[in-house]
C-alpha cells in the first residue's frame, strides 16, 4: 500500500519551545490540505523538512486554551 502523502504549508512560525537531537517542538501556524489555517504544537526537523505528530488547534480552541492556562 502507497502511503498517502499530505499536503501542507507552513504560515508562520510562532515559537521554539524544545531543541534536542536536531529536532524542535515548535508552535507553528499551518494549513492542512484544503482546511483552515490551525495552530498546530509538533516536533519540526529542519534539515529533511519533517513535520511529526502533534496536534491542531482552531482559533477558537487556542482561544479556550490560552484563557485556561491564564486563570
Amino acid at each position: 500500500m502507497a502511503k498517502k502523502e499530505f499536503k501542507s504549508e507552513v504560515i508562520e512560525r510562532v515559537a521554539t519551545l524544545k531543541e534536542t537531537n536536531g529536532y524542535t517542538k515548535e508552535v507553528i501556524r499551518m494549513i492542512w490540505g484544503d482546511n483552515p489555517v490551525t495552530m498546530d504544537i509538533r516536533m519540526v526537523n529542519k534539515t529533511n523538512d519533517f513535520i511529526g505528530k502533534g496536534i491542531s488547534l482552531s482559533d477558537e480552541e487556542c482561544d479556550k486554551l490560552v484563557d485556561a492556562l491564564l486563570d
